[in-house]
């Protein structure tokens, strides 16, 4: 049994070979929706960091990332999205993926962001929900350092590892952040392939190349330019630096205007501000028991099979607990963004507009006057 598969680009594309028992083909950069509707499957494998500005923070633990891979890759991806063509995503394309939907990313799991987080090789995988490609399968190699802590829009998390995101499943997608590819000597992944194959050939479902609108799936999360700003407000902890990332980021600089924020609405992001320390707390907390509990685990501390249900049991409650917190976290970074996004659009399209520096009281004018905003902006400060 053959069916027709590409490899967005050639890493890896011998494994895949042996795991396929097939040919497969290198898609060639930016192909015609008529060349690649040609696939029924297009698999995205591993290799290089993919630019975090993809889903919209700066490159701090980030590293050897490739910019034209990342570029041909999320064409390709786009033009196989638009067709219902089948994708499979594999470590990097499994965050590729992920990231192109909305989905976010740990940068590092070993360097300055969370050691609860950190992966050995191999580990166990922890079932969320059905999966029928993962069924037999509960042990997984690791080559990453980085991880999906975020899925992206349509997928559905299917496994998980110390709160990071091993598998997605959604419409035409499957995405592992293992390398199956890797480990052909287990049966059970053999036989992943070997099923994963003949899903793909049963539900060949392609659109008509002429019939597709491709700007639509052109869409997910661009690569932003103003990517350090948006970073640095999400990592804001408090006003303070809340206010001195929009005064540095904004077209006055910070010698002619300071924004101080009415007391309302000062308050309102003052509670988000507390309550994102709270819910960081909270994944601390979460992480280290559950590196606690996988610890005593591994080394069989504990004194009977009922024990060890119970400590599976609790690792899993902990996972949905990290899951609900990170949800809420990244709400709150979201709101708190659109508000800085908001305060910075209005003091630079009126720089924009000024034939001359504006003087500090004439920014209040403009400010306060007719503003469509739902912030309400009506006592600025100078702290001159």
């Amino acid at each position: 049994m053959t069916i027709n598969i590409g490899i967005a680009t050639n890493p890896f594309r011998e494994s895949f070979q042996r795991a396929f028992e097939q040919e497969i083909e290198i898609i060639k950069p930016n192909p015609k929706l008529d060349e690649i509707v040609k696939y029924d499957l297009v698999i995205f494998s591993g290799g290089e960091d993919i630019d975090s500005r993809i889903y919209g923070e700066s490159n701090t633990y980030t590293r050897g990332i490739n910019p034209e891979r990342d570029k041909i890759e999320l064409d390709i991806l786009s033009k196989a999205m638009a067709l219902d063509i089948k994708l499979f995503g594999v470590c990097r394309g499994h965050q590729l993926i992920n990231a192109k939907l909305g989905g976010r990313l740990i940068q590092d799991l070993f360097m300055g962001q969370k050691p609860s987080l950190h992966h050995s090789s191999p580990h166990a995988i922890d079932k969320i929900s059905s999966d029928v490609f993962l069924k037999d399968i509960d042990i997984v190699n690791s080559l990453h350092h980085q991880g999906v802590i975020s899925s992206g829009k349509g997928l559905q998390i299917t496994s998980k590892h110390k709160g990071i995101i091993e598998s997605t499943m959604g419409k035409n997608v499957y995405t592992v952040q293992f390398h199956p590819e890797f480990m052909l000597g287990v049966k059970e992944i053999r036989e992943f392939f070997s099923f994963f194959k003949a899903y793909v050939k049963d539900n060949i479902k392609k659109k008509d190349p002429s019939k597709v609108n491709l700007t639509e799936h052109y869409g997910g999360t661009p690569i932003k330019t103003s990517g350090n700003f948006e970073s640095l407000i999400k990592r804001s902890r408090n006003i303070d630096e809340f206010i001195n990332c929009i005064r540095e980021y904004s077209h006055l600089n910070n010698t002619d205007l300071v924004l101080e924020i009415t007391l309302n609405q000062r308050q309102h992001l003052e509670r988000n501000y507390e309550r994102k320390s709270q819910l960081e707390d909270e994944l601390d907390s979460h992480n280290s028991r559950d590196e606690e509990l996988y610890s005593r685990m591994e080394e069989g501390l504990f004194d009977s099979d009922e024990e060890f249900e119970e400590m599976e049991r609790e690792r899993n409650d902990i996972s949905d607990m990290i899951e609900n917190t990170l949800g809420e976290f990244h709400n709150i970074n979201n709101h708190i963004l659109r508000v800085a996004l908001e305060m910075q659009e209005m003091v630079n399209n009126y720089v924009e507009d000024s034939h001359e520096r504006p003087t500090f009281t004439a920014v209040i004018e403009r400010a306060t006057s007719g503003s469509s905003n739902n912030i309400d902006f009506s006592r600025f400060t100078n702290n001159s």
